[in-house]
């Protein structure tokens, strides 16, 4: 079975084996959201942003299950609400 095989079987990105991709960068976050990367580093920075990240020198990540668990909260909705009434107010 190939990696990508076995990536889309259990929901992971397709990494070789043994390299299971373990965070999330923002660029990759503000995708989930459908936001920009700036509007995840002002939340962020604002202190708003309810997912767990840390920073490790410059870049911030964020542990792919604390943002898979917050997905599948209720609060997810009002997140993805409030980022994109951000993103249409900066246009």
């Amino acid at each position: 079975m190939r990696e990508t095989e076995i990536a889309e079987r259990n929901d992971l990105p397709p990494y070789p084996i043994g390299r299971t991709k373990l965070v999330y960068n923002v660029d990759e976050v503000a995708g989930l959201f459908g936001v920009s990367s700036k509007t995840v580093y002002r939340e962020v920075g604002n202190g708003t942003f309810p997912i767990p990240h840390m920073r490790i020198g410059k870049q911030i990540k964020f542990a792919i299950k604390a943002v898979h668990d917050f997905l599948d909260s209720p609060d997810a909705y009002e997140l993805a609400q409030r980022l994109l009434t951000i993103r249409e107010e900066a246009r």
